[in-house]
């Protein structure tokens, strides 16, 4: 699932991945957060053929979500989140359209990241095997600029005839996989 703020409600969330949301006090184990992460272990074991470009997507988003060094000194960008999600005016009127691809990767807290991965590896098992790993990958890529053009698009033209959804244009950030 997608998530979508405006930096006005969310001003912490300017320095990176963690803003906050679903985080326990005290850092326990959340045994919600650990539910998930087993049945999707045991959803992977199950697999008879795993999925290689479901699982390699699955990759490059825990990669992002952690930022390591290597990753960040070739993309400084993806630490922060203003400057990679998708933002109507930015794409249209800064021409950022990496924006469209980058958002993808890009999740507000490790829920949002296990939630949208474990969604996505029961998906894109799914689909990989009927289409094959290189037509799956083509499909998502395509799909994520796709659906990211819809919402620039949409949120255009609500600000253009009706001013009270300008807040769309100007100040949505969405980021997140939803697979």
């Amino acid at each position: 699932h997608t998530h979508t703020h405006t930096h006005t409600a969310y001003p912490a969330m300017m320095g990176g991945r963690h803003f906050g949301r679903n985080r326990r006090a005290g850092g326990g184990v959340d045994p919600f957060l650990m539910m998930i992460l087993f049945q999707a272990f045991q959803r992977f074991q199950q697999m008879e053929r795993k999925p290689p470009a479901t699982l390699a997507l699955i990759a490059a988003n825990v990669l992002v979500y952690f930022e390591p060094g290597p990753l960040l000194d070739l993309f400084p960008l993806l630490e922060h989140t203003r400057a990679i999600c998708l933002n109507p005016v930015a794409v249209v009127e800064g021409w950022d359209w990496q924006r469209l691809v980058l958002s993808n990767f890009k999740h507000g807290d490790l829920y949002h990241l296990i939630y949208n991965m474990s969604s996505f590896l029961w998906k894109g098992h799914q689909l990989e095997h009927q289409m094959g790993s290189g037509a799956f990958l083509k499909m998502t890529f395509v799909l994520m600029v796709l659906t990211n053009l819809i919402a620039v698009a949409a949120a255009y033209v609500l600000s253009s005839f009706i001013p009270e959804y300008a807040h769309y244009y100007y100040g949505l950030c969405a980021f997140g996989f939803s697979g």
